[in-house]
């Protein structure tokens, strides 16, 4: 997976945000490659604003469209 370039402001609460979105997701019975989008999205639009949660639905929307999920490769 790899979240669009961002520059953070504040890192605290990004995983959180991730495993929460992703949870979200898992959780109303959304696709396995939509949770990882989504969790990619809310963690990197809670690092790149000052506050905790100061995100919105469509802001995560769009981060999701731009995260890339490529396929993990086990040779290294």
């Amino acid at each position: 997976m790899h979240s669009p370039p961002l520059g953070p402001m504040e890192p605290r609460g990004a995983g959180d945000s991730l495993t929460a979105g992703m949870t979200a997701c898992l959780a109303k019975g959304d696709p396995s490659e939509t949770a990882l989008r989504i969790g990619a999205a809310c963690g990197a639009l809670d690092a790149v604003r000052h506050g905790l949660g100061t995100g919105g639905a469509t802001a995560v929307e769009i981060l999701a469209h731009r995260v890339r999920i490529t396929a993990f490769d086990e040779d290294g």
